[in-house]
């Protein structure tokens, strides 16, 4: 419950000055940064205890967001389970409409319909299929990809987000920290290793040298289990 006022009281506050909602970045991944193997396959990098506490992550939140290649991949149902909450809206980023007509997440039954975000020249007959089978389009002023993060967190400010958990994949991950978007980051860190072959947690982020870095301060952490909960902040922010 405390959890749940502190995101609330982070979420209102940026939402009421800026329009914006709070953002937080969850990244599950191994010890040597990977969040998937070479088959594309993510579960479970994280153990049962990290994977609670997630579930109560997400009911902290208005929100939860992730990129259609996740959708594509793992089929989530991007659900509140294990616990008690409410299930936040679910958002899929989707720049050519790609999302499965099948989609686990299109099953609207307690859930609400998902919400997918797309260009301005987005296909209209996907479109149409896609509301077809119970999704809520979005479209943001952009016409190529990637979408620029300052339009994506204004339309869920606009619709009334407050605070957004943004889930995946590396590409998401990408853009958003490569904008600087995020408030926060929660890196869940699993005792295992996969080697180069496997998905990265993060790709080319445009950073020339070391002092160009970005920096962070570690604001909370906790070991669940095996795995390692860590929560940072931008410096910028402090």
């Amino acid at each position: 419950m405390e959890d749940k006022c502190r995101e609330l009281n982070k979420g209102y506050l940026k939402h009421i000055t800026t329009g914006l909602p709070w953002v937080t970045v969850k990244i599950a991944q191994t010890l040597d940064g990977k969040i998937a193997d070479s088959r594309g396959s993510a579960r479970w990098i994280t153990g049962q205890a990290c994977r609670k506490a997630v579930h109560r992550l997400r009911a902290s939140h208005d929100a939860i967001l992730v990129g259609v290649t996740t959708v594509q991949r793992d089929d989530p149902q991007l659900t509140v389970r294990h616990v008690k909450g409410h299930q936040p809206q679910r958002v899929v980023l989707d720049a050519r409409l790609e999302t499965p007509i099948g989609a686990s997440l299109l099953d609207t039954k307690g859930s609400g319909a998902p919400w997918i975000i797309t260009g301005k020249n987005a296909d209209g007959k996907r479109k149409s299929a896609l509301e077809a089978a119970g999704a809520k389009v979005l479209i943001v002023p952009d016409d190529r990809e990637p979408f620029q993060w300052e339009h994506i967190l204004e339309i869920l400010g606009k619709n009334g987000i407050t605070s957004v958990l943004v889930e995946g994949g590396s590409a998401v991950f990408t853009g958003i920290l490569r904008e600087n978007a995020a408030d926060r980051i929660i890196v869940n860190i699993a005792p295992k290793l996969l080697g180069d072959d496997s998905l990265p947690a993060v790709g080319d982020l445009q950073i020339s040298s070391l002092e160009k870095a970005h920096q962070y301060h570690i604001t909370k952490h906790k070991r669940l289990g095996d795995d390692l909960w860590v929560e940072l902040e931008p410096l910028k922010s402090r």
